[in-house]
């Protein structure tokens, strides 16, 4: 691959401004409030700044440093994002998962229906510490699911989270605990 990219055609120079690009947004992404880095990958990846590779690795880095990331994306931000962890799991499959994984989620009352965030846990406990993060005196509940471990698209170990990523068109039969 290298080697085709300093062929005698000239990509050599759009190789170096891309590999220049990414090495740059990385580097400004620790300068960026939490909640705004990952709409910079996403803007840098669909302006072409970035290939999705590469997004989805900054991604992969970065999530679990970054508050409420999907709050700014909107549908098909979240789409996109979910689009770019499905690559990393091409690039990095969770691998240390057991073939079944039971996974949960803190979160609203809203979600009782139909499970809506991409944002899951494999700690009971972490997932009610994220219900009562945000319960300011209102219910809360806590989802818990048992897929298999091709649904988890990414499995993020770096902190006490023990976070996974995972569609949620992909929970069919979930539990629902309340949380007071």
């Amino acid at each position: 691959m290298i080697a085709e990219g300093f062929s005698a055609n000239g990509t050599a120079t759009a190789m170096t401004q891309r590999l220049n690009a990414a090495t740059l947004l990385d580097r400004a992404l620790i300068m960026m409030e939490r909640h705004r880095r990952i709409p910079a990958i996403w803007a840098a990846l669909t302006d072409g700044s970035i290939t999705a590779d590469e997004a989805a690795k900054l991604i992969g880095e970065w999530w679990s440093d970054s508050e409420s990331p999907t709050s700014n994306l909107g549908r098909n931000g979240i789409r996109l994002v979910l689009v770019l962890f499905r690559r990393l799991q091409a690039l990095e499959p969770p691998q240390r998962l057991p073939d079944v994984v039971t996974v949960y989620r803190g979160c609203s009352p809203r979600e009782r229906k139909r499970p809506q965030g991409i944002s899951w846990t494999l700690s009971r406990d972490k997932a009610e510490w994220f219900a009562r993060r945000y319960a300011f005196g209102k219910p809360m509940i806590v989802l818990q699911a048992t897929n298999p471990r091709g649904s988890v698209l990414c499995f993020i170990g770096d902190r006490a989270e023990r976070e996974v990523i995972v569609d949620p068109k992909e929970i069919t039969e979930f539990a629902i605990r309340d949380i007071t």
